[in-house]
């Protein structure tokens, strides 16, 4: 982003770059925790399962809105970034690390 400032009484103009900031979000611990566990390498704390409700609760606390399609599937959207699909794992509503791992990497391909 380009802010232009006025010129100094000598003519000269000048330009400043403000630096882009990334969004910041305020969410749950719990949401933290899920978000943790998906952006986690395989040596850190990212470890254990995470149940579906909690993925779904932890984007939606982010800001997605959540819904229920055909099936398993559920689609979250982000207002006016897109929407990604996710299906609800069967038969136990549980998400594996390395599951909830690929899930983040398409997050991040989708949204940055």
């Amino acid at each position: 982003m380009t802010v232009d400032i006025a010129s100094p009484p000598d003519g000269e103009g000048r330009n400043i770059q403000a630096a882009a900031e990334e969004p910041v979000f305020l969410v749950k611990s719990e949401t933290l925790r899920v978000i943790n566990i998906m952006y986690s390498t395989l040596d850190s704390h990212g470890k254990g399962n995470v149940r579906w409700f909690d993925f779904v609760r932890a984007l939606t606390d982010a800001g997605f809105l959540a819904t229920v399609g055909a099936g398993s599937s559920v689609r979250f959207k982000l207002a006016g970034e897109g929407c990604i699909d996710f299906h609800k794992p069967n038969p136990e509503p549980v998400i594996e690390p390395m599951a909830l791992r690929f899930y983040a990497r398409r997050l991040r391909k989708r949204f940055g």
